[in-house]
């Protein structure tokens, strides 16, 4: 028992953790290619 509750709340956070990541990354490539797009059809 005292193991499950041990890592329970850390597999949760873990798992919070990795979709704020996947967020991160997406939001970031986002404005990455927008930013070149924006480069591009300037140049």
């Amino acid at each position: 028992m005292w193991v499950k509750l041990k890592f329970l709340p850390i597999n949760h956070f873990e798992i919070k953790n990795i979709t704020y990541l996947i967020k991160n990354v997406t939001i970031i490539g986002e404005s990455f290619l927008l930013i070149v797009h924006f480069v591009v059809s300037n140049e």
